[in-house]
């Protein structure tokens, strides 16, 4: 089991819808439920794949927070400029790509992607760089390992 320490503040129910109705979205409800007991943090198992060949450790889950590097609200608005505006960045690593979940509607809602910052496009998003990692929230809590 995957536990988190460093961890924001708790929040509430209305500060989770806050940030959904800001974005004209709702989080998947695992997802949510993770926001509202966690609320982020650093993982104690930090590393997944990415692919067959290639990891990545996983630097800290985003929550809603005062810390401008780790609040979630911060990165909603890089959706759309570089990242597709369908994603929203849960967790960075250490070379700056992030861990997105799926949150518009439809047959990905709620998967799990990595974005490499890496192969980003020069100018707007796209897909290139996109990977899905996992099916769900709980299934890529349960992909994270030690080294």
């Amino acid at each position: 089991m995957v536990t988190f320490s460093d961890s924001p503040p708790v929040v509430t129910e209305q500060d989770v819808l806050a940030v959904e109705t800001a974005g004209s979205f709702r989080f998947p409800e695992v997802y949510r439920d993770f926001l509202l007991k966690t609320n982020g943090g650093i993982p104690s198992r930090k590393s997944i794949a990415i692919s067959p060949k290639a990891g990545t450790l996983i630097r800290a889950f985003l929550g809603i927070c005062t810390n401008r590097y780790r609040d979630l609200r911060r990165y909603l608005s890089a959706r759309g400029n570089t990242i597709p505006p369908e994603l929203c960045p849960i967790a960075y690593d250490w070379g700056g790509s992030y861990i997105c979940i799926y949150i518009a509607a439809g047959e990905r809602y709620g998967q799990i992607f990595f974005w490499d910052r890496e192969y980003q496009q020069e100018e707007g998003y796209g897909w290139s760089n996109v990977r899905k990692i996992a099916d769900g929230f709980a299934e890529l809590l349960a992909a994270l390992y030690e080294r």
